[in-house]
């Protein structure tokens, strides 16, 4: 039985050109889980909304074709009704929670349902026992971690009973050890065999093992393939990378080893390499340990550093500035010219350190210094000209009711002459892809292309520093690996990169330094390699391995030219160095 039918179904919003989704199709059966993949802007998250009635009860535009869930006609049937057979988790659990206490919020959707208060305490209880969440329940919902506000969120979705589970990136701001713990709970969901799940995630090394069948959207929400996870990304691959769609890590090594085995996960690739290591005949060439484990050296590690660091945080000044704060006294030197990475569970203090740099919460004298400069002594315009900050949240910096504007108004701000701001303005249009959105409101933007004008603003006038907090949050593969290379390219230029950030991946490919933030306090300072090596440190501090080094530590038990291994691209090198990728490629030659 099909339980999700999605005929022909296009949408426009309101004050956009052209439609987001132009006949879009789905099928899902009863019961099963699908992933649904696709490049930014390609309509996923537009797609879930007509599956609870959202799309077009309450979102304005023009909508055409047929949704039915569980036989009901989504155009027909009240947003109300629907919301007893389509449970929605969105990617910020805050965006959907609306009470105090973790009990009244599940209970919130309940008491609209007008049911009896026995019946609420039974569906209560058993909601927040399925998340791990019932011995909080009478907690404040302020006090929750990140990870522990998306459980809630969805034990709030599963007290309403409903069939249909949708999740759009329910993950995208969580630490690792939070995306450890949603992933936990929607593969118990899945292999119940009680709930028909639509799972929009671009974390598919932690994730792709829960889901039946992937469905792969292009432009316009039309499906370019589906089939099993292990079929799609196998008979699919060239075309996936081409969309700049996300791939699991695994996926991606075994293509470019030239293996004809998919792996899906780490273990599965872990399992791979050693049957191939272990036959013997892959290994064609002397290796010299050394050469082979020491990590390469960064380019931007290479260049003569400027004596005076960027950023200098000073401990013994900070106690006093920060008392009853949640920041505790900490040292911490950024050096001028690097990429500085800064990671740490939700509620670590990342964020609010942030918005201390750039004066959005007070600070005190002698605390902050940016290029030697006490921060508290600068005026708006000077710190301005210092440094620049990318929210998480994209909305929070959007000051005006157009992308062109938005882009315009920092630089009007720095008095540059209107014709050089519409060329800068233009320039920069173009190098995000945003030009088709030049007269669209910002809030209108997909997640990914509200991310890329987030960025593409505080590039709008020179900066020093720029502080990015997740910048690749809703992109597609494409999008992100664009915007890295870019920061790579104004780190060359001499710019400060400091990169708050819960995806390892980043910090491995691209930091020369990394600091670990918890519970207000620096617990470490060093490289990302010197990281890698503690995972007890990581582990207390709600992070994880990336796959890459995850892999690798696999290996390492049985190959220890894998230790130290933490990066895609020493992956390959070190298979490279064993065997593998030069039999393959000859072989196929």
């Amino acid at each position: 039985m099909n339980m999700i039918e999605v005929e022909g179904v296009t949408f426009r919003y309101d004050g956009d050109a052209a439609p987001v989704l132009r006949g879009a199709t789905l099928t899902v059966r009863q019961g099963e889980t699908v992933l649904l993949l696709g490049a930014s802007g390609s309509g996923k998250s537009t797609l879930a909304l007509t599956l609870n009635g959202l799309i077009p009860h309450a979102v304005r535009g023009e909508f055409g074709g047929q949704v039915r869930v569980g036989g009901l006609d989504t155009k027909t049937t009240a947003v109300a009704e629907l919301a007893c057979h389509v449970g929605m988790v969105f990617q910020d659990p805050e965006s959907q929670l609306v009470t105090f206490t973790v009990e009244e919020e599940v209970v919130f959707g309940l008491e609209n349902l007008r049911l009896a208060p026995e019946l609420m305490e039974r569906r209560m209880v058993e909601a927040l026992r399925s998340v791990g969440l019932l011995h909080l329940r009478k907690q404040k919902v302020e006090r929750l971690s990140g990870g522990q506000k998306q459980r809630l969120a969805i034990a709030s979705v599963l007290a309403m009973r409903p069939r249909v589970l949708v999740f759009d990136e329910p993950t995208a701001q969580l630490d690792p050890a939070g995306r450890a713990e949603v992933f936990d709970i929607i593969g118990k969901l899945s292999r119940s065999g009680e709930y028909t799940i639509v799972l929009i995630e671009h974390h598919l090394d932690e994730c792709v093992a829960l889901a039946d069948r992937v469905v792969v959207l292009g432009a316009g929400g039309v499906t370019l393939c589906e089939g099993s996870p292990r079929n799609v990304f196998r008979d699919h691959y060239e075309r996936l990378w081409e969309e700049g769609i996300w791939l699991p890590s695994s996926v991606r090594l075994c293509r470019e080893l030239g293996l004809s085995e998919v792996a899906l996960t780490v273990e599965e690739m872990a399992q791979l390499l050693l049957d191939e290591f272990h036959a013997g005949s892959r290994i064609t060439a002397p290796y010299d340990y050394h050469a082979v484990a020491a990590p390469p050296i960064q380019p931007q590690m290479q260049r003569k550093r400027v004596s005076m660091p960027a950023l200098e945080v000073r401990p013994e000044t900070l106690a006093r500035s920060a008392a009853g704060a949640f920041l505790r006294p900490f040292a911490l030197t950024v050096p001028a010219g690097g990429f500085f990475a800064i990671v740490g569970e939700n509620g670590a203090g990342k964020t609010t350190f942030a918005l201390h740099l750039i004066r959005m919460l007070p600070i005190c004298k002698g605390v902050l210094f940016l290029s030697g400069r006490e921060a508290a002594g600068l005026s708006t315009e000077e710190l301005v000209r210092e440094a620049g900050f990318v929210f998480q949240n994209p909305e929070h910096q959007f000051v005006t009711d157009c992308v062109e504007k938005e882009l315009s108004a920092g630089m009007k701000g720095a008095a540059m002459a209107e014709e050089e701001v519409g060329i800068r303005a233009a320039a920069l249009m173009r190098r995000f892809g945003l030009e088709a959105c030049a007269a669209k409101s910002p809030y209108q933007l997909s997640q990914g292309q509200k991310r890329r004008l987030s960025v593409a603003t505080m590039l709008a006038t020179e900066r020093k520093i720029l502080l990015l907090d997740e910048p690749t949050f809703g992109q597609d593969r494409k999008n992100a690996e664009e915007m890295m290379r870019m920061l790579q390219r104004l780190q060359s230029e001499g710019v400060t990169i400091i990169l708050i950030t819960h995806d390892l991946s980043l910090v491995a490919e691209y930091a020369d330094h990394v600091a670990v933030l918890s519970q207000g306090h620096v617990r470490f300072q060093g490289s990302p390699g010197e990281l890698f090596q503690r995972t007890e440190q990581l582990a207390e501090a709600g992070l994880r391995l990336p796959p890459a080094a995850a892999l690798a530590e696999q290996l390492a038990h049985h190959y220890p030219q894998f230790r130290g291994v933490s990066t895609y691209t020493d992956l390959l090198r070190v298979c490279t160095c064993l065997g593998i990728y030069a039999t393959r490629r000859r072989s196929q030659a």
